[in-house]
């Protein structure tokens, strides 16, 4: 072993590796030093995507998180999901929870858990401003991938010990935020169907998912609703029409590259990007499909697409609506009125990511 390759003494080799990408510019940034005062608080939600890799990696990577921020000189805190004996929500308990665990040496909070899990983290906050470190462990994971972390919790962990910040939009519906999307129509029927199987095994549960998907786009009646957007030449003064199934707002602009699952490629853009399925003949469905998958979007009488920083959708004979927000079931009150705030929350990301790219 050459000479630059032994350990520090008193040091490990797995310290010594964890070290090795040490960064001072987040961390003394935001105020560590010798002194070790520096405090993370890791959120963990074992009930995150599928049960049984939640509750097998927790305390592996709990403890990997620690070893490596003590490395950084910081302290870690854990907060555990576990409402035993209450019947509180995710974000009823982190807003309880939250606020006692806060204070002036805070620099970061740490989320093991998926989107679900990291919206009600920034929903706890309420627009204070602490940076949030994703390692994935949900379902989908929409925002981790549009952030190019480590979809891999111990690689994003890893990753994460010598972050940088970048900023992200946060968009807003009827004073809800969200940091994906919102979807209404046939998304929160499905939800829930997926909820209710979250016990079974993913191989079995999401083909059931699939049919199910199937069979209420088949049944599930079209909404009528009425679009206005913020453009000053048509929308505003024109408002859209149109009867659909569903509906999704998306946080900043889809890549129009078809893939198996939707990537934004900026976060920052400030724009709500919209888009509606028409009704429209099996031929059409069709045809949409292939144009999909050559990139083209542009099927206008199919495929309603509308982009704008603010947005409100009226929907005839309904007073409330569930809506899907980032995978999470909320009921709100109609007209939906969207905006988005432009950079307004702050995110840990590996430095090798750049702020521009998704």
């Amino acid at each position: 072993m050459a000479e630059s390759d032994v350990p520090p003494p008193g040091r490990s080799p797995e310290e010594t590796e964890l070290s090795a990408g040490k960064d001072a510019s987040f961390w003394s940034r935001a105020g560590t030093g010798d002194t070790g005062a520096g405090r993370v608080l890791l959120v963990v939600n074992p009930s995150a995507g599928d049960r049984e890799q939640a509750e097998s990696v927790e305390t592996p990577l709990v403890a990997r998180l620690r070893s490596g921020l003590a490395v950084q000189g910081v302290q870690l805190d854990t907060l555990l999901f576990d409402p035993q004996g209450f019947t509180w929500t995710l974000r009823e308990y982190l807003r309880e929870h939250l606020e006692a665990r806060q204070g002036d040496n805070l620099l970061a909070i740490y989320i093991f858990g998926g989107d679900g899990t990291v919206l009600a983290v920034v929903e706890a906050l309420d627009g204070q401003s602490v940076p949030i470190g994703i390692v994935p462990c949900g379902t989908m994971n929409w925002l981790a991938r549009d952030l190019d972390l480590p979809l891999d919790p111990e690689a994003a962990v890893q990753a994460l010990l010598a972050p940088r910040t970048r900023q992200i939009d946060v968009g807003w519906v009827n004073g809800h935020v969200f940091l994906c999307a919102c979807m209404l129509g046939v998304a929160p029927l499905l939800a829930r169907y997926r909820e209710r199987l979250r016990e079974r095994s993913r191989w079995w549960r999401w083909p059931a998912v699939f049919f199910k998907a199937l069979q209420l786009w088949g049944r599930y009646p079209h909404l009528r609703m009425t679009l206005v957007t913020d453009d000053p030449y048509q929308y505003r003064r024109h408002p859209h029409q149109l009867r659909s199934r569903t509906l999704v707002v998306v946080n900043n602009r889809i890549d129009r590259l078809l893939r198996l699952l939707p990537y934004r490629p900026q976060l920052d853009a400030g724009v709500l990007e919209l888009y509606a399925m028409r009704r429209a003949t099996l031929r059409r469905l069709r045809a949409l499909l292939g144009h999909l998958m050559s990139g083209d979007w542009n099927m206008d009488d199919v495929l309603l697409m509308q982009t704008g920083q603010a947005m409100r959708v009226e929907l005839a004979g309904q007073g409330t609506l569930s809506v899907l927000l980032d995978g999470e079931i909320r009921h709100l009150r109609t007209p939906l009125r969207f905006s988005i705030k432009p950079r307004a929350l702050t995110v840990l990301v590996p430095p090798a990511v750049t702020a521009e790219g998704g």
